[in-house]
């Protein structure tokens, strides 16, 4: 994920969950800044693989189901997507 310009974004932490996160860092070789952003940047590509994955499965069923082709399938969900 590429930015020109970032942004700062601040989360309240439970002291213990905090002190979890800047050791966890620090074994890593990492700030708590980078250890942050790499496991967000993960997260979302995650979740956005996995929600891919079920806009998928609903065009490969609307396929199965002969509701539309599979081209057809594939273009409105890329369209419901965007909207």
């Amino acid at each position: 994920m590429v930015t020109k310009t970032s942004t700062r974004v601040s989360v309240d932490l439970l002291p213990d969950l905090h002190e979890e996160l800047k050791e966890i860092a620090q074994t890593s070789g990492k700030s708590v800044k980078t250890y942050v952003t790499e496991a967000l940047e993960s997260c979302i590509q995650r979740d956005t693989e996995e929600k891919d994955r079920l806009w998928d499965e609903l065009a490969e069923e609307a396929l199965e189901e002969g509701l539309i082709s599979i081209e057809e399938s594939r273009d409105l969900m890329k369209r419901m997507k965007i909207a």
